[in-house]
């Protein structure tokens, strides 16, 4: 069984390493490959544009974690239970 100090850890790697690959893939989405950045899907849409959901998604997954890090360690400090 885990303490809370561990769980904290453990919650604000996932938000760092999720973040980083937020930032990874929305490079790549950018202009990572320019062979991608000029390619067309169904009919007159970038294929960017579709593929920007995935940075999109996982930045709003880093986001959640980090609110959730920044509440969790806020309530330890001032010693409130979790809930």
């Amino acid at each position: 069984r885990t303490n809370a100090n561990e769980y904290e850890v453990i919650k604000a790697h996932t938000a760092v390493v999720n973040k980083c690959v937020s930032a990874w893939t929305r490079q790549r989405a950018r202009g990572g490959n320019n062979r991608s950045s000029t390619a067309m899907l169904m009919g007159q849409v970038p294929a960017w544009f579709l593929q920007s959901v995935l940075p999109l998604g996982f930045g709003l997954i880093a986001y959640r974690y980090f609110l959730f890090t920044c509440r969790d360690f806020m309530r330890a400090l001032r010693g409130a239970p979790r809930t």
